[in-house]
């Protein structure tokens, strides 16, 4: 089902654990989106050639998150590794037309 909203994007206000998709953006859509969307908010964004998910992780998603994201700076320093922790930096690559922000990276 398609249907066209009138709201502007950073209104809509989403459910932890919900999520909303809209295609057939353009890279400088997705793009004038992030800056007035900005950094300080509760979402995630990905896009795909085209396609925009913005997601609201709900607090199951978030303890998983967060208990994984233990686990590996523990495993690395064990194993003698260099990590460094990033949080939800977004990750963008015009190129292949992607961007993603991850929960941790």
């Amino acid at each position: 089902m398609t249907a066209a909203i009138a709201t502007p994007i950073n209104q809509i206000k989403l459910t932890p654990g919900s999520a909303m998709i809209v295609s057939g953006l353009t890279w400088k859509t997705y793009e004038a989106l992030l800056q007035d969307l900005g950094d300080n908010r509760p979402t995630r964004i990905a896009y795909n050639q085209g396609v925009l998910e913005i997601r609201m992780p709900g607090e199951p998603h978030e303890i998983v998150n967060r208990l994984l994201a233990k686990i590996i700076t523990m495993l690395a320093m064990e194993l003698g590794m260099e990590a460094n922790d990033f949080g939800s930096t977004t990750l963008n690559r015009e190129s292949i037309d992607r961007g993603i922000e991850p929960d941790t990276c």
